[in-house]
């Protein structure tokens, strides 16, 4: 056993450990630790303010029945170790990059419940510091302040298609920079794709990995639609779209501006994504395959050139 994830278990009094292993398709910094008091999981390099965020959501989910993977405390309330890991409750499940009907009904379900507590929990100002790739991709205002001088400047080779799209969206976002100004926004789950589901038994569903964002509650939604029904899809589902949407809708409803608004919001999802490769290469020399360009460039898109049927989508839940 590593002497680390030896001390990170008697600083958290976990038990005796009996086997770590990295957890298939996490990080190099995601652990299982199994003990002889259960299975964990160990995270390196979480910021404290981060945690204490988390615990905040830990408590609000969980109160309310919404089952979130318990953030634990050392003895003294803090959540690092000397080594700077943090534990969390282990959740079994299993994920699907293409669920099921009966999964989607189910996940669409959990995530109005899951929004729905968010909501009650203040957003904390760093939130919204563009301290990342993915924060900086999301921000319209830096897209068009800095994408359109990348790409000209671009040392990489990029694929023509990727860049004809691109500047295509900055022209969308130029137009249209200030649609969701007026639009409520909450604490949401920005990155609730296939990874972050975890699919359990008798329908018991688990969002993982929460990732803080200041958006609509149809952002989260958004971006498991992106990951779900265009991504790993052989073709875009807006028939799966609408059912999800009018299950959401007959739990929560959506107001008359998030039922225009709605394609819009999945066009910010669709930028985001599309310009984290572009912000990695810059910023640490990553440079994904040329068809990981190209694919992202073609699911902008799709959702650009589908807004109506993306609109009756929402418009047909009749809430």
């Amino acid at each position: 056993m590593d002497p680390e994830i030896a001390a990170v278990a008697r600083e958290f009094e976990l038990g005796v450990p009996i086997k770590s292993q990295h957890l298939n398709g996490g990080s190099a910094s995601v652990l299982k630790l199994r003990t002889t008091l259960g299975d964990f999981v160990l995270k390196q390099g979480e910021l404290e303010r981060d945690l204490l965020l988390y615990h905040q959501v830990d408590v609000a989910l969980n109160a309310v029945g919404v089952r979130q993977a318990h953030l634990f405390a050392k003895p003294d309330g803090r959540f690092l170790s000397s080594k700077a890991f943090s534990v969390f409750e282990f959740l079994p499940g299993h994920w699907n990059h293409r669920p099921t009907n009966t999964q989607a009904i189910a996940f669409v379900n959990h995530l109005v419940a899951y929004n729905r507590a968010l909501s009650t929990i203040a957003v904390p100002s760093f939130v919204n510091d563009l301290d990342n790739v993915w924060k900086k991709a999301n921000s319209v205002n830096f897209v068009l302040n800095r994408i359109p001088k990348w790409l000209v400047g671009l040392t990489v080779s990029v694929p023509a298609r990727f860049e004809a799209v691109s500047r295509t969206i900055i022209a969308y976002w130029r137009q249209h920079r200030s649609d969701l100004d007026d639009l409520p926004n909450q604490l949401v789950h920005g990155d609730i794709g296939p990874g972050n589901i975890l699919y359990g038994t008798e329908n018991a569903i688990f969002i993982i990995d929460f990732t803080a964002y200041q958006e609509p509650p149809l952002y989260s939604l958004c971006v498991a639609f992106y990951w779900h029904y265009f991504y790993h899809s052989h073709r875009p589902r807006f028939d799966r779209i609408a059912n999800d949407l009018a299950i959401y809708g007959s739990q929560q409803g959506f107001s008359g501006d998030e039922k225009q608004l709605f394609p819009t919001i999945f066009l910010k999802v669709a930028t985001t994504i599309l310009f984290v490769p572009l912000l990695l290469n810059l910023e640490r020399g990553l440079s994904p395959l040329t068809q990981e360009w190209e694919k992202r460039a073609n699911i902008v898109d799709a959702i650009l050139s589908n807004q109506s049927k993306l609109g009756d989508a929402i418009e047909s839940t009749g809430r």
